[in-house]
């Protein structure tokens, strides 16, 4: 039973994962929608979910329902998720799953378009993902258009090939920390839980 499961599981593609800010509703009909429901904001959140090849599926689950919980508050503003790799198609997680994605090279950061956070669901192992110059040159135009930066697991390795830790905090998970201070010395890397540090 156990062998059936992990292969209908590696053969599922989460095909439903939002990719574009283009399928939500109109900015007009957001703030209409959250005028409506007594909210604060007047525009909507709009989050970036970056997959490198190699994913942690769980970290994935996990910001997916934070976002889905926070998106239903009678206060929070509407959240439009895109789920973005380094190029289109479906991207495999650590464990097999795939999850269908647009390519960074095609969603453009012009004004309107560009994200408010970007969170990356790493895993445990530095990979070669987090060497590809287009998600390196995503995050450093997101980081200098104001984005807030979410990094779980080892994608702090990407965000510090793309020179945007250098002499910040940063939460690194144990099992990496001796590699990651060798790569990178001039961040403070800290096997902590959690590390913010202006907007990462």
């Amino acid at each position: 039973m156990r062998g059936q499961a992990a292969l209908a599981l590696r053969e599922m593609d989460l095909r439903d994962a939002p990719c574009s800010y283009a399928r939500e509703l109109p900015l007009g009909v957001q703030r209409a929608d959250i005028a409506q429901r007594g909210g604060v904001a007047s525009e909507a959140l709009r989050v970036d979910i970056l997959l490198p090849s190699g994913f942690s599926l769980a970290e994935f689950g996990i910001v997916m329902e934070a976002l889905a919980v926070a998106g239903s508050t009678e206060r929070c503003p509407r959240i439009l998720k895109r789920v973005i790799s380094e190029s289109a198609g479906s991207v495999a997680s650590s464990c097999g799953v795939s999850v269908s994605t647009i390519s960074v090279e095609s969603i453009g950061l012009e004004f309107g378009n560009q994200p408010d956070i970007v969170i990356i669901p790493g895993d445990t192992e530095d990979r070669p993902a987090y060497q590809d110059k287009r998600l390196i040159n995503y995050l450093r135009a997101a980081n200098r258009q104001g984005a807030q930066l979410c990094l779980i697991g080892a994608s702090t390795f990407l965000a510090a090939r793309a020179g945007l830790l250098d002499n910040r905090c940063c939460a690194v998970h144990w099992r990496i920390l001796p590699a990651f201070r060798e790569f990178f010395p001039k961040v403070r890397a800290e096997a902590r839980f959690l590390c913010a540090d202006k907007r990462i």
